[in-house]
């Protein structure tokens, strides 16, 4: 009995792809485009519908005990949360093990609103209202 074999190629060279290659790239188009693209798209998915996610922190508002729960809860890698927060990955790995703090309350509030996380998670009050 003959199988009919489907012959995949990649889109970007038309070079025919092996059949143990799970990616719908050639390796020199996947070096060339490299491990961005995926990222990328993963991050533009988590801005465009991130889940509010509750913090959940031990006792008293450690910042790196946030931020390390809230990535590993939406399964962003440091370099994503780095990327969604302007900064660079190993400084976000500094704040995740309590090396650096941020001591700014504007910069807390930019990103407990990024993060999409309520701003008493970062040991904030509300702000008050003029009345």
């Amino acid at each position: 009995m003959n199988t009919v074999v489907e012959i995949r190629r990649c889109p970007r060279c038309s070079a025919r792809l092996s059949r143990s290659n799970p990616d719908t790239l050639c390796g020199p188009c996947r070096r060339t485009v490299g491990p961005e693209d995926t990222r990328r798209s993963r991050l533009a998915e988590f801005r465009e519908s991130a889940p509010v996610v509750a913090p959940v922190v031990a006792e008293g508002p450690d910042l790196g005990a946030v931020l390390r729960n809230f990535r590993t809860r939406t399964q962003l890698k440091q370099l994503d949360l780095a990327d969604l927060l302007g900064f660079s990955q190993s400084y976000v790995s500094l704040l995740e093990r309590g090396k650096r703090t941020i001591r700014d309350i504007a910069e807390l509030r930019r990103i407990a609103a990024v993060l999409r996380l309520p701003e008493a998670a970062f040991g904030l009050l509300p702000l008050a209202v003029a009345a």
